[in-house]
């Protein structure tokens, strides 16, 4: 299992379109997370990870609050693409598992 920790710093809709046979997608639930990814040197890099959920619903109390939250993960175009599990809620970090803040696996 995969997951993800960071502040939860907004929630937002992601306009829908066309697919290319001309379908309608519809709009996408999302949310942005502040995530500290430590590198090799010991320095932390902080970055915004957008990521697609079923729900905005289970999201909107933990605004501006750390999370933790069970992900899943492809990769497309040398990129690694992550995106919360199909029913997956987010649950609050604990105040001393905050010093390594990013991506993990358990």
């Amino acid at each position: 299992m995969f997951e993800i920790m960071g502040t939860l710093y907004s929630t937002f809709m992601q306009p829908g379109g066309r697919n290319q046979d001309g379908s309608s997608k519809p709009d996408q639930p999302c949310i942005s997370l502040l995530v500290a990814e430590p590198l090799r040197n010991g320095e932390v890099r902080h970055d915004m990870k957008t990521l697609k959920v079923d729900a905005i619903e289970p999201f909107t109390p933990y605004q501006n609050k750390e999370i933790r939250l069970r992900v899943g993960l492809f990769a497309r175009a040398n990129e690694l693409v992550v995106f919360g599990l199909k029913g997956s809620r987010p649950s609050l970090v604990e105040p001393t598992a905050t010093g390594s803040t990013g991506s993990r696996s358990a």
